[in-house]
This record gives C-alpha cells, sequence and structure tokens, in this order.
C-alpha cells in the first residue's frame, strides 16, 4: 500500500480510511488487528483530496473535490480504491448497514468544505449499536458509589466475564443501581475467567492487580447494555449502560449468537503518517453518503477515520499547515 501510495503527486492529501477485507468480502476488524499473518486483503479507500499537488483545495465544494479525487484514484493501484457515493434515502441505507453486520454509516454535505480538526457539523456518523441483556458481577467503586460495573453472561452454569461498563449513566440511574447492590455483597469473584493474564489490547483487562479494586456481587441484576461489537476476545466494544432488567432471570442470560463481531479500523504509522481523526458526520437533502468499501454497506464503514499524507521531500512540519492534524514526520 506504501508503494502505491507513492504513485501519489507530491504535496497530496487523503482523506480516507484502511479497511481489511476477509474471504467472504466484508470488513473485518480482526483481520485488520493481524493484518502481518497476510490473510486480509488490505486496501485504502479515498473519500476526499483536501490538498493535491500542492494545490489547496480545502474551500472547494466536496463534489468538486471529489471529481479531481475520482481522476486521480483511476490511475492508481487497485489496492487504492474510491468510496463512492450512493443516492439513497437514509433509511435504504441504514437498511443496508444493518442487513450487513456494519457499523454505521458516514454522510457529508457535498457543498461542504474541507475543516481539519473542526466539528463544524458538516459530517454525521450514525452508529447502529448492538444490544443485549448482561448480568452484574461487580462493580469498582467510585467517590461515592461507583466507577464502572462488571457485566457477563452465563455459559452453562459459568458466568463469563464481558467487560466493564462506565459510559451512559446519569446522576440519577447511578444511584439507582448503586442502592440495587444492597445485600448482594460477596467475597468471592463469580466470573470463571477471571483474572485476566493482561489489560489486552484496551487496556481494560482485569488482572489480578486489578481485582483488588472490585466488589463483588451476587449475580441477580441484570442491566441492559448497547455497545459497538463483541471483539475476537469476546469483550464488548464501546459499551454502555441503558437500564436495569427486572424481568429476566439472571442464570437465562447468555450471550446472543444473533449479535457477531464486527468491523473496524488500525491506526499504523510510517513513512505514511497516520493518525485517527475525530468524525462528526447531518441529515440533510445535500448529503453525500460516502462508501468505504465494495459495496453498500461499508459506508458503513468502521470505527475510525484514517488520514494519510505522503510529504515530498522538502516538507517540513514546520512549513505545512496539515502538521498538527494530519500527524506529518
Amino acid at each position: 500500500m506504501a508503494r502505491a501510495l507513492e504513485a501519489l503527486p507530491v504535496e497530496t492529501v487523503l482523506d480516507g480510511e484502511i479497511v481489511a477485507v476477509n474471504g467472504d468480502g466484508l470488513p473485518s476488524f480482526s483481520s485488520l488487528q493481524n493484518y502481518g499473518d497476510g490473510v486480509a486483503t488490505i486496501l485504502f479507500y479515498a473519500f476526499d483530496a483536501p490538498v493535491l499537488a500542492g494545490r489547496d483545495f480545502r474551500n472547494k465544494p466536496l463534489a468538486t473535490r471529489r471529481e479531481m479525487l475520482r481522476e486521480l484514484i483511476s490511475k492508481l493501484s487497485d489496492t487504492i480504491r474510491f468510496s463512492e457515493t450512493f443516492d439513497a434515502s437514509a433509511a435504504e441505507l441504514m437498511a443496508g448497514v444493518r442487513s450487513n453486520g456494519l457499523e454505521g454509516v458516514v454522510a457529508k454535505r457535498r457543498d461542504s468544505s474541507y475543516k481539519p480538526g473542526d466539528r463544524s457539523g458538516a459530517w454525521v456518523k450514525v452508529r447502529v449499536n448492538r444490544g443485549q441483556e448482561l448480568v452484574i458481577g461487580g462493580y469498582i467503586p467510585g467517590s461515592t458509589t461507583f466507577d464502572s460495573i462488571l457485566v457477563g453472561y452465563y455459559e452453562r452454569r459459568d458466568l463469563m466475564y464481558a467487560g466493564r461498563i462506565r459510559n451512559g449513566f446519569t446522576p440519577a440511574s447511578r444511584r439507582t443501581v448503586f442502592s440495587s447492590f444492597e445485600g448482594l455483597p460477596v467475597s468471592k469473584c463469580p466470573f470463571r475467567n477471571l483474572p485476566e493474564s493482561g489489560k489486552g489490547r484496551w487496556g481494560d483487562g482485569l488482572t489480578p492487580e486489578d481485582m483488588k479494586r472490585c466488589r463483588w456481587l451476587k449475580p441477580q441484576l441484570i442491566a441492559m447494555i448497547q455497545f459497538l461489537e463483541w471483539t475476537p476476545d469476546d469483550r464488548l466494544r464501546h459499551p454502555k449502560f441503558v437500564t436495569l432488567r427486572y424481568d429476566r432471570i439472571a442464570t437465562k442470560v447468555a450471550r446472543d449468537p444473533q449479535i457477531g463481531q464486527r468491523r473496524g479500523i488500525l491506526r499504523l504509522s510510517g513513512r505514511i503518517s497516520l493518525v485517527a481523526a475525530s468524525s462528526v458526520f447531518p441529515s440533510s437533502d445535500r448529503v453525500t453518503p460516502c462508501a468505504c468499501g465494495p459495496q453498500l454497506g461499508y459506508n458503513a464503514f468502521n470505527a475510525d477515520t484514517i488520514k494519510a499524507f505522503l510529504p515530498s521531500e522538502n516538507s517540513s512540519n514546520e512549513s505545512n499547515p496539515y502538521a498538527g492534524s494530519l500527524g506529518i514526520r
């Protein structure tokens, strides 16, 4: 991919995304994490060109920039692809996202300028969260109530740890949940698969040292949890609390087999300097839904936006206006 991008004109900035495509033709988060094993095909989908051959097009409309981008990409290797536009309604796009098990939709106003680092409202990212009930088996204390709750699901008679939940609580719901812990404390960890040997890729692993801070509960309370996906190591990604559930029996809460693993983005670095961009993506009749892959669901892209910059030999961080936002080396 680096060689393919070297064919770009010098002093060109592309905004796009790296995607690992598995054997089924779908973007694969786990394949991207393990991209060195050679199993997945690694592609770069470009959806904007704010700077082309030293010319600054940031103030031009998106539609104009994408016309130039399409012509540029047509001259490059097949590993560098143009992220197509779909003339479809929001409902049709979201239906495609759900049917393909993808993450969400990204859209941008056709007449918008390019504003690096600015949460301008010209971009919209809409995620399709998954959700299911999970059993609360403990918590990590906070200053007054708790910092996070520890949840899991049953495999036969064993409670399996799935993750810690910090987000989604309001002050009122936090107090409600904490008061529900009354009468449930126990001394022994109820999760069969704890402790974990390390902190894990995302730093949320519960090691023996971490478990010293935990307070354990009888696994009787059930919480509805929304999340982005199950990771390859059976943990929740981007989970948040919704509410307590009182209409189910805890021992009947199993992992929903219909909620599978999903796709993602890997941050890389090297001659092509890449950084994740904070993406905010609005509904309008002047919105261009952008795809990031060979089928509709990819405009249901992945988790983060990647920006790539190929500096010329004479360029420097001091002179280039994108150095801060694009991670130029």
